[in-house]
């Protein structure tokens, strides 16, 4: 669609990864990339680590308008980050896209495992092409994944999605 005809008209978002104020959403100038941003997605793990702590999730509700006649689909994603993973600790990020009234879904998810230390840019194309309404507007929805396991009694590690 004409780059000044695709609009974001809400976003709402919850879940333990995502508190109040920690979640953003933007479209890049040429409408081809939907950006979301996740300030506080972390997950911990280790002796002294509560197990609430090992996963989090948040789901988001983006309402985008769209040109009627126009389409529009997930293609790839891009997941960066940064890791703190002992051996014998894995990380798996996950993300589940579809637009609501739909029952397909597409699902991407990549596992890292420790040692690691550092930023990560990964980039996954999605299992299944998920389009929207022909209606032109629709709610598009994700539900983003972060879990930390250990194979160790005393590993630890950290997760920021």
């Amino acid at each position: 669609p004409p780059p000044p005809q695709v609009v974001i008209r809400s976003v709402s978002y919850g879940g333990s990864g995502c508190p109040d104020g920690s979640a953003s959403v933007s479209i890049s100038s040429d409408r081809t990339t939907l950006n979301l941003i996740f300030d506080s997605f972390q997950a911990y793990i280790g002796p002294a680590v509560s197990i609430t702590q090992n996963r989090h999730n948040c789901q988001m509700n983006i309402d985008l308008d769209v040109p009627t006649g126009w389409t529009w689909s997930v293609w790839s994603v891009d997941q960066r980050g940064y890791l703190q993973l002992d051996p014998g600790v894995s990380a798996t990020l996950a993300a589940t896209y579809y637009f609501s009234g739909q029952t397909k879904q597409s699902r991407l998810a990549r596992t890292f495992t420790g040692p690691y230390a550092g930023d990560y840019l990964k980039r996954d194309q999605a299992d299944v092409a998920i389009w929207s309404p022909c209606s032109g507007s629709g709610m598009f929805n994700v539900n983003q994944a972060v879990g930390l396991t250990t194979s160790k009694c005393l590993g630890g590690g950290a997760g920021d999605g």
